[in-house]
């Protein structure tokens, strides 16, 4: 970023904003009262949208036209000035302000809107745009140098794809500075011309949406030509990175935080103990055993149990082995198996032998006087072969449903022309009687009850008459 001077013009009463972030470190008033220019300055360490901060003298606010896109980075000027007075100035102002000697400046945060107010009458000094944090006190200056150094506007996105991660390191000595005894993020140029990594970070997920040293690293200086790869394995204290084992994401920021390059995002799948030493290789998204930071990419398989989703289905007549993950022919080579025995089938469901119920005409036939039972295919006797049965005693006939031998009924006695009652057993019928008999007894001693005034009537006339 180029630094502009903007003009050696005469100041009043320049101020400074304490701790704030956003400091004014300069302004002019006129002798007929009307505000000539600000100078602001970022004392902060990350970048800001000066647009979202408002400036106002002794109450009444400055509205502000930003002329030059972009955001104000750390430890750089910005100016703001009537149309025309400054040139170069990254703001102007849209109307005619007014200002005094010792004004009370505000410049307050839009955002959470927090108000700084400027001690009146506290002086400092503008001596370079080198990052002074202007706290030392100086003599109104009819000469002051001014700076604008122009707005931050994040660089445009770059061509560049992330062709290969390398998430859990191999297990290396201490002193092992081999490149695969740490994680790396391998860059990769697609296109036909050489393009500079300035200004462009490279950022991890590790667990955590803000920055910190371990998953922000800075690619200033890089430069890759035309199909070229390269390892990024260093934070920018030199330390090894150190890449999430359990997934997550890699991408390509700007250098101020204020663009992610969405087109960069690439995701790796979890390394587990499996995968240590493996590389992700995103093109293809699986894992390789044969890692090759800074060079084209190498795919060898390997026999970790993948995600069925990243796979590709098998072909027609196979399926996926689940311990090996590899497509072998499904199972249903009767052909390939031994006959089954005579009598027997091959069973689809488990490819095991069994029984065939209905085949009879396969089974030995059954003897003379025999059939074969169609419920166990097993040989019973006819039912209908009396003649070779020995004859029944006298008195006896054969009973064709069983074959067995039952005794004849006379038939000189007539058939009953109804059902003939069972007897009854004894002690069901003495309990029946007396059943009986205490219902009369019941039924004798109500009747007593409801004609007993009849029957003492009747006692008293028989007693008299016995009397007479």
């Amino acid at each position: 970023m180029q630094s502009v001077q903007v003009g050696a013009i005469s100041t009043t009463e320049t101020a400074l904003l304490g701790a704030a972030q956003l400091q004014l470190v300069g302004y002019k008033c006129r002798d007929d009262g009307t505000l000539a220019y600000l100078q602001l300055f970022n004392n902060g360490d990350r970048a800001i949208n000066v647009a979202q901060w408002e400036i106002a003298i002794d109450g009444r606010a400055i509205a502000l036209r930003q002329i030059n896109p972009g955001v104000l980075v750390p430890k750089t000027h910005v100016v703001a000035a009537e149309s025309g007075v400054v040139s170069g100035a990254s703001f102007e102002f849209e109307t005619v302000h007014y200002c005094r000697a010792k004004s009370a400046v505000i410049v307050r945060d839009a955002v959470s809107r927090s108000d700084y107010e400027l001690a009146v009458g506290q002086k400092a000094r503008s001596v370079s745009s080198t990052g002074t944090s202007y706290n030392q006190a100086f003599s109104d200056t009819t000469n002051a140098t001014i700076f604008d150094d122009q707005m931050y506007v994040a660089p445009p996105a770059p061509h560049v794809t992330i062709s290969e991660i390398y998430p859990y390191a191999s297990d290396c000595s201490p002193f092992d500075r081999s490149i695969l005894c740490g994680d790396f993020v391998e860059l990769y140029n697609p296109g036909a011309d050489t393009i500079w990594l300035d200004d462009i970070v490279l950022r991890a997920d590790s667990g955590s949406s803000t920055r910190t040293n371990s998953n922000t690293i800075t690619l200033d200086g890089i430069e890759l030509r035309a199909g070229e790869y390269r390892a990024v394995s260093l934070t920018d204290t030199s330390q090894r990175i150190n890449l999430t084992n359990s997934g997550g994401y890699v991408w390509l920021e700007d250098k101020w935080d204020t663009m992610a390059y969405t087109a960069t995002l690439t995701r790796y799948e979890v390394a587990g103990s499996k995968q240590q030493g493996l590389s992700w290789l995103t093109q293809n998204s699986v894992w390789t055993n044969t890692p090759t930071p800074s060079t084209a990419n190498i795919f060898t398989a390997t026999t970790i149990v993948e995600e069925e989703s990243s796979l590709g289905a098998c072909p027609a007549g196979k399926y996926r082995n689940p311990e090996t993950n590899r497509c072998r022919t499904i199972e249903e080579a009767v052909n390939a198996l031994a006959a089954c025995p005579e009598g027997q089938m091959r069973n689809p469901a488990t490819n095991r032998c069994r029984s065939i119920a209905s085949s009879a005409s396969t089974l030995t036939p059954c003897k003379e006087g025999q059939e074969r039972n169609p419920a166990t295919n097993r040989c019973r006797s006819i039912a209908s072969a009396v003649a070779e049965l020995l004859p029944c005693d006298e008195g006896s006939e054969r009973n064709p449903a069983t074959n067995r031998c039952r005794k004849i009924q006379d038939a000189a006695i007539p058939a009953a022309a109804f059902p003939v009652e069972p007897v009854k057993d004894a002690a069901s019928a003495a309990i029946a009687w007396w059943a009986v008999g205490g219902l009369l007894i019941l039924g004798a001693g109500y009747g007593v009850w409801e004609w007993r005034h009849e029957i003492m009537g009747g006692m008293r006339k028989i007693i008299a008459r016995g009397r007479e």
